[in-house]
């Protein structure tokens, strides 16, 4: 399975997925607050993915986001050797 690295603040979020989608999964865990939607969710998550990058990113669907997180350098699929 694939292993993934979000990089949204100075201490990066190493996690194992089927797909990159999943950061919004993991990302979401690591807040207090909640969101009653997935939509209301991933606004949340690119504005503040915004705030840290000075980039745009967009949040129509889980793929836009997961394009820009990745266009961005913010999300990345780590390859480790050995």
């Amino acid at each position: 399975m694939p292993k993934y690295r979000l990089k949204i603040s100075s201490q990066p979020i190493d996690f194992i997925a089927d797909h990159p989608r999943e950061f919004l999964d993991v990302w979401r865990a690591e807040f207090r607050a909640t969101y009653e939607t997935d939509e209301e969710w991933r606004r949340v998550a690119a504005l503040l993915a915004c705030d840290w990058s000075g980039k745009p990113i967009r949040y129509s669907n889980d793929d836009v986001i997961v394009w820009d997180m990745i266009e961005h350098g913010m999300l990345e699929e780590i390859h480790e050797e050995g």
